[in-house]
């Protein structure tokens, strides 16, 4: 199989939205012939390039449940990746289970309160989680999402958090939990508030 890239000249084709570097790096001798110079121990030889013309090609010859993996591309020069091609060996999409937990009445003495958000059994492992307070979009610090994490099934499991204040927990407004994922047709959402949980 062969995932396709476009390289332009003073430019990427995907927005960099990594920052942090890949587990395996395959070196090129310079940007307009992509001749493979070297790679980090342990990668097949099975890996191959196009050498002329764009869109480039990496060639995967004889691929094997160990190549599943997301695949990115980068520009010398730019300080991050694109947005990764994602190669599924021998599986099909599985859509996730959401589940939304209400915080905790020890947590609600100390002033705070943190919402868990956990989906669980979807593949691939790309996935977007969003939080809304009474519809309003929450975003920033208040929000941590953890990287999916590989189930021994196969497929992946994440967990976000929002943490709001108790008075912001106590009003009584509504909150909510959205997952969109490629195996589902809509976004999945779940929604809890202090009502429900009295």
């Amino acid at each position: 199989m062969q995932i396709q890239k476009t390289v332009r000249r003073g430019t990427e084709s995907s927005p960099p939205l990594h920052t942090s570097c890949p587990k395996n790096i395959i070196t090129l001798s310079e940007l307009h012939s992509l001749t493979p110079v070297s790679s980090t121990s342990g990668l097949s030889d099975r890996f191959t390039y196009s050498s002329s013309g764009n869109p480039k090609y990496l060639h995967i010859n004889g691929v094997k449940a160990e190549d599943e993996a997301v695949y990115y591309c980068a520009c010398v020069g730019y300080s991050g990746f694109g947005g990764g091609t994602m190669l599924n060996v021998g599986r099909s999409p599985s859509p996730p289970s959401l589940s939304l937990m209400p915080p905790s009445q020890t947590e609600l003495s100390q002033g705070k309160a943190t919402l868990v958000c956990m989906a669980q059994g979807f593949f691939p492992d790309t996935a977007a989680v969003s939080w809304t307070e009474g519809g309003s979009s929450r975003t920033g610090s208040e929000v941590q999402t953890a990287v999916p994490e590989r189930r021994s099934d196969g497929t992946y499991s994440l967990i976000s958090l929002l943490t709001v204040t108790a008075a912001q927990w106590s009003s009584g407004v509504s909150y909510s939990c959205q997952i969109r994922h490629s195996a589902l047709t809509s976004p999945l959402s779940r929604s809890v508030s202090q009502a429900e949980c009295q």
